[in-house]
């Protein structure tokens, strides 16, 4: 037959091609998120503000951390990164356990994340505010869809499941790749639908709260940031698009190896399209929806910061002066304190403003609040 003919993978390990981008662009976007989401934790918990938001970050954190350590593992050990024609058998069944974990892991964690964003605006708006509290529950019943819907289609992807790592077998026990790319269809079209609404959400009670334009236009860039990760849920659904369609010149080297016949011809670049912009998207939405809550502790280190710039730029401006005079000490004007007006125009403040208020701009982070 054809595929007897066709040479087998290599039974040994040859990293000397692979290339380690992807798996270092994980860690390193691991690090970042799950630092920023721990220091939120530490913050809301010393000022009393820890709510059902943060509590419901805690599982969305375990499941971004499980993603992570998955996709860091599979990238260097499953011989992502390398010619396909130097992955041995025992990396590729390796490569499609990541690719199975995957499917159950992130609806998941992506759907706990969006979770935890909604709750977030239930504590803003939801007070005074009926038509958003009812437009919040009605998307987190669409994400607890989305959880539970994905993650049990994953539990059908073979017939019997574990046959899906087992390169020779699955065409005979899964089908072929069809299904796979129906079920990644899906995820990635309802993520989107999903980051979008998360994203357009808060926009109409913002712009009708009675806060001045600017306290208006900071608090929807810091709800973008929340949802930013529609941004890289977009570019992974057209990549994949684009990816999938993808069979044109295929390497000879490739094309005469067995399994070639089961393996798309797509898997040369897997780690950049599906791992590095799944990472992306997780990760922006961990540090985005985190970067909310830690607003006013970031503001006030910039005003610490800007402040003793001020002072240093002071401080050698007077000693340049000084010695200019030659030795004179500079002159200090006579009165008392100099008082200061604010041309701040007063704006009233309804119940839904003084609570976005509350959220990011009002009070000492360090103080804590009852």
């Amino acid at each position: 037959t054809m595929s007897s003919a066709l040479q087998p993978p290599p039974t040994y390990i040859n990293d000397s091609h692979k290339k380690w981008d992807t798996t270092i662009f994980i860690i390193v976007l691991l690090i970042i998120a799950a630092t920023t989401t721990i220091a939120r934790f530490i913050l809301r918990w010393k000022s009393i503000t820890f709510g059902m938001d943060d509590w419901a970050m805690i599982p969305a954190l375990a499941g971004y951390l499980a993603h992570s350590i998955l996709g860091v593992y599979v990238n260097a050990r499953a011989g992502i990164g390398k010619p396909l024609w130097e992955v041995s058998i025992q990396e590729f069944e390796l490569w499609l356990k990541g690719i199975l974990l995957s499917c159950f892991l992130y609806p998941l964690s992506s759907g706990l994340i969006r979770i935890s964003i909604l709750l977030f605006y239930d504590r803003v708006f939801s007070k005074t505010n009926r038509p958003m509290r009812l437009a919040i529950r009605i998307t987190l019943a669409m994400t607890l869809v989305y959880i539970i819907t994905f993650d049990i289609y994953a539990s059908f992807l073979c017939k019997p499941l574990h046959k899906f790592w087992k390169p020779f077998e699955r065409a005979q026990y899964c089908g072929d790749n069809i299904i796979k790319w129906l079920f990644d269809s899906a995820v990635y079209g309802y993520s989107l639908i999903l980051d979008l609404v998360l994203l357009t959400l808060p926009a109409i009670p913002v712009l009708k709260l009675q806060l001045s334009t600017p306290k208006k236009i900071g608090a929807l860039v810091m709800f973008a940031i929340g949802a930013s990760a529609c941004i890289a849920a977009t570019y992974k659904l057209i990549v994949f698009g684009l990816q999938w369609g993808r069979m044109g010149y295929i390497d000879p080297r490739w094309a005469n190896q067995q399994l070639s016949l089961d393996i798309p011809p797509q898997f040369d670049s897997y780690g950049h399209t599906m791992w590095i912009p799944t990472q992306a998207e997780l990760s922006a939405a961990m540090i985005g929806s985190s970067l909310i809550a830690l607003k006013p502790y970031l503001q006030r280190s910039i005003q610490t910061i800007t402040t003793a710039l001020g002072d240093i730029v002071r401080t050698i401006s007077s000693k340049s002066q000084a010695r200019k005079d030659s030795g004179q000490f500079p002159s200090h004007s006579p009165g008392g304190p100099v008082q200061i007006r604010s041309t701040d125009k007063y704006v009233r403040m309804d119940e839904s403003s003084a609570a976005l208020n509350e959220e990011f701009e009002l009070g000492d982070p360090g103080q804590k609040r009852t």
